[in-house]
């Protein structure tokens, strides 16, 4: 069986999630993060090269339960975008072929789409936490996904309002909110945000590193 392993740079985090399947679709196999707040242009080169070792690890993971590491798709926010181009130049030198590099907007469609399809409504609000950005998108049938606006928000009573605000101006409004991210504690956050929108309120059981499934399955 084949799989896929997507990557993803904020100006926090480097994460890494390896999936089953040649378009993603399956389980996820192995994943980690690596915090690199703090981290100075100097040693830039030394991050990228560390990421590089963990992909390698994680060839070696697939390899052991007999999948065949096809693609590997690298995502990044644009606080980050000087250590994806270092990240991509390191890939190429050390021989992978199958890398393709991903648009965050193509990474945050592809991830929200897949998780609209599972929770199976009819319009569905997906909340993307990351340290340094909050993405807030609804997904409704085969239109165009609706990602409303980006930025930091450091408060769950600035989430839920920011979130409140998306859904009185959404048409149609979600049925249903899916939050995914590494940034909060999600069994706090949920409750408040369920009672604050009115509507139910998801986290899938592997909520952390979202932008890189997203990067594994728009690649």
């Amino acid at each position: 069986m084949d799989a896929v392993l997507g990557v993803s740079l904020t100006p926090s985090t480097v994460g890494l999630v390896l999936v089953e399947g040649s378009e993603a679709d399956g389980a996820t196999v192995d994943h980690e993060a690596l915090d690199i707040r703090g981290l100075v242009p100097a040693r830039t080169d030394d991050v990228c090269a560390d990421v590089v070792k963990a992909v390698r690890r994680a060839e070696r993971v697939a390899a052991e339960r007999g999948l065949r590491l096809t693609t590997i798709g690298v995502t990044w926010s644009s606080g980050a975008a000087t250590e994806a181009t270092v990240l991509l130049k390191k890939f190429d030198d050390a021989g992978f072929v199958d890398v393709v590099p991903v648009r965050l907007p193509h990474a945050t469609d592809a991830l929200a789409r897949r998780v609209a399809g599972i929770v199976g409504f009819g319009t569905t609000g997906v909340c993307v936490l990351e340290p340094d950005v909050v993405q807030a998108m609804t997904v409704s049938g085969d239109s165009p996904v609706q990602t409303t606006v980006s930025r930091g928000i450091e408060t769950v009573a600035g989430l839920t309002t920011w979130l409140s605000e998306m859904f009185d101006v959404a048409d149609p409004r979600p049925d249903a909110l899916v939050v995914v991210g590494s940034a909060v504690d999600m069994d706090s956050v949920l409750p408040k945000l369920e009672q604050a929108l009115a509507v139910p309120v998801f986290t899938p059981a592997e909520p952390g590193l979202p932008l890189a499934r997203g990067a594994a399955l728009a690649s």
